[in-house]
């Protein structure tokens, strides 16, 4: 990333899921998309952009956010994300970040915990990939497909690629929510594609969603986006 402001809009990027046609356009500048007004849903669409800007008294820097894709097709601020308990979600992101292979998962820049490559707390622990070419995945048991072309693939995992050197996951962000340090619901994505997960969440109260691929600002990229709510982390409120 630099530290210019880039203007990105994506016009006619769509993507088909399931016959569903989905466009989203964005201005890469400071985030300021308004918290989400949409009532209690049991459907959640994230829209992952690459570079925001992000600037405070220490940091100017491009820094990917997620954002709320509206029913009206607006965009709102991921900070405050509101969830029924006891009912089935539907989760769709889209990741308009690029791809690639990520060595490092976890919340220090030494730590390598392959559980967030993982989907869990899902309907069976699995997931749906859309759009996206040469990304390497775990299959379910009751899974066929053709990995090196997994489009709308269901998929358990993002298993390390390569060798310990230049190796790592196809994994470019990940939505995680905690129950303290505990993983309530974990959904990674490769980047340019769309990713769907059904989860059901049984108990009310307040949580925290975070990302934990290492992609914000500082040696260790856990600072800036990450760290900041409505752009790597924010908080769910199920009720």
């Amino acid at each position: 990333m630099n530290t210019e402001r880039l203007f990105y809009t994506i016009i006619l990027a769509i993507v088909v899921v399931g016959g569903i046609s989905v466009g989203a356009a964005y201005y890469g500048s400071t985030i300021s998309h308004p918290t989400s007004t949409a009532p209690t849903s049991t459907s959640l669409t994230l829209v992952i952009v690459p570079s925001g800007w992000y600037s405070n008294s220490t940091i100017n820097h491009d820094q990917p956010a997620y954002l709320v894709l509206e029913p009206n097709g607006s965009l709102a601020s991921s900070a405050y994300i509101n969830l029924p308990a006891h009912q089935l979600i539907t989760l769709k992101l889209i990741d308009y970040d690029s791809y690639g292979l990520s060595q490092v998962i976890g919340q220090t820049g030494t730590s390598n915990q392959s559980e967030y490559a993982n989907f869990t707390g899902t309907i069976g622990d699995k997931g749906y990939m859309y759009n996206c070419t040469n990304v390497n995945v775990t299959l379910p048991p009751s899974s066929t497909g053709n990995v090196s072309i997994p489009s709308g693939l269901q998929v358990s995992n993002f298993p390390w690629q390569g060798n310990n050197t230049t190796g790592g996951y196809d994994v470019a962000h990940t939505f995680t929510i905690l129950s303290g340090s505990n993983i309530v619901v974990n959904v990674p994505s490769p980047g340019m594609s769309v990713v769907t997960a059904q989860f059901y969440l049984n108990t009310t109260g307040t949580f925290v969603w975070q990302c934990f691929i290492p992609c914000g600002y500082g040696p260790d990229g856990w600072s800036g986006a990450m760290a900041t709510s409505g752009w790597m982390t924010g908080t769910i409120n199920v009720s």
